[in-house]
């Protein structure tokens, strides 16, 4: 019986060992790997603007930055220009200031699932 228990002991430890062995290996052959193949290291920036009037806020994008992918998927002719913003439709449009805030716009927006609108 102890020389079961022993053998299953050394079992374990082999296990364990051989498991942590692999891990290392694992570990070092993968971080080797690019994880991006053929990136260049030229680093890139993008112009974006933030529009705020106090109640919404629109991320602008000029229209250079957009790929031709995402231009065609938009159904309308682009300035030089792309606004977008998210919210519900009847709070985006019906209070473009504090002063257009009504009661029943706010509760609508808070508690009525609306449609959502992206602009």
């Amino acid at each position: 019986m102890n020389n079961l228990k022993s053998f299953d002991e050394k079992s374990t430890s082999n296990n364990l060992q051989n498991a942590i062995f692999l891990y290392v290996i694992f570990a070092f052959t993968l971080s080797i790997i690019p994880s991006i193949p053929n990136a260049s290291n030229e680093k890139r920036s993008y112009e974006i603007f933030i529009k705020s009037n106090g109640i919404h806020t629109d991320v602008i994008i000029p229209k250079d930055n957009l790929s031709e992918s995402i231009e065609s998927k938009l159904n309308q002719e682009l300035s030089n220009y792309l606004a977008f913003g998210w919210g519900d439709k009847g709070f985006y449009i019906d209070t473009p200031t504090w002063n257009d805030l009504t009661f029943s716009v706010a509760v609508k927006a808070m508690f009525f699932h609306q449609k959502q609108l992206c602009m």
